[in-house]
């Protein structure tokens, strides 16, 4: 009942619409009008009524996330990152990668593929409409030949999706693969919904890109983590790493990411407290900037 009484005022106050095709649509008999008059009224109004649907969708809709937003993960949510705070309700890329139909069609039938055989799986295609597809071990995929050939060719544009066994985000080795000069976008997609992407921004020069990453990583060891106020156990300690790199690497500009989170991924890194939010500052703290 409250929705329709929502409906009804701004159909008629903010909208200025007639009373009674706002009647109609919400099925009351207008004011004057008998049961049986409107049962028995013949006049439908509908290119009027659609033109106030019309209205009222946009004016609900406004400032609403994107459809290619809602589409993804569980919760059909995608969050914001803001460099106020590092957890899972805030974890997005300031500059996320656009996500479309082609891109949930993709991870939709990776993951589909992934529950039924165990495999990680790979979907790549590249500017030429070159296209590949392969499966892998359980815990890893090996590009084909051509592809993989593909990749030291400068403006190849390859885009590169994958499967992921579990929740964790990009890997050292995903995104390793982003500064090879023929690999323009990866992509991982795990079970629960979850999809990360990452690709140089514009401007960056992959081999410095490569030395930095490398630079990174020689410090993110368990041990040298939590030496640095990191604390963290060792389940938790690859998946917490792989956010880490990616926040930092984007917070020195060096990479825009796409980050939609599952329940599962959520569930996973609100269990740690403020372990990720430690260890973004310390990968931070570590990367080189641009």
């Amino acid at each position: 009942m409250g929705g329709r009484v929502e409906r009804t005022h701004p159909g008629t106050e903010r909208l200025l619409i007639d009373r009674i095709l706002v009647d109609l649509m919400l099925v009351h008999a207008p004011s004057g009008m008998s049961h049986t008059v409107l049962v028995y009224n013949r006049s439908a109004y509908m290119e009027r009524r659609r033109e106030l649907a019309e209205d009222w969708a946009d004016l609900i809709m406004d400032g609403a996330d994107p459809a290619g937003a809602l589409a993804v993960g569980r919760r059909r949510r995608v969050e914001r990152y803001s460099r106020g705070g590092t957890t899972a309700a805030s974890l997005e890329g300031q500059r996320m990668l656009p996500i479309d139909g082609r891109i949930l069609d993709i991870a939709y039938e990776l993951r589909r593929k992934q529950a039924e055989k165990g495999l990680e799986h790979l979907h790549a295609f590249a500017e030429d409409g070159s296209e590949w597809k392969a499966s892998g071990m359980p815990d890893h995929v090996v590009a084909p030949p051509e592809l993989e050939a593909m990749y030291a060719q400068p403006g190849a544009g390859i885009v590169y999706h994958h499967s992921h066994p579990d929740e964790r985000a990009l890997s050292p080795s995903d995104l390793h693969l982003i500064g090879k000069p023929g690999v323009e976008t990866i992509w991982a997609h795990a079970p629960s919904g979850a999809s990360y992407g990452a690709r140089l921004r514009d401007g960056r020069d992959k081999r410095r890109y490569l030395a930095a990453l490398d630079h990174l990583h020689g410090f993110l060891h368990p041990e040298i983590a939590r030496g640095h106020g990191v604390g963290v156990d060792d389940r938790s300690y690859e998946c917490l790493r792989d956010f880490a790199v990616m926040l930092a690497l984007e917070r020195w500009g060096w990479i825009d990411t796409h980050l939609s989170l599952s329940d599962e991924t959520r569930r996973l890194i609100g269990s740690t407290g403020s372990a990720l939010a430690e260890f973004v500052a310390f990968a931070t703290s570590k990367t080189p900037g641009t």
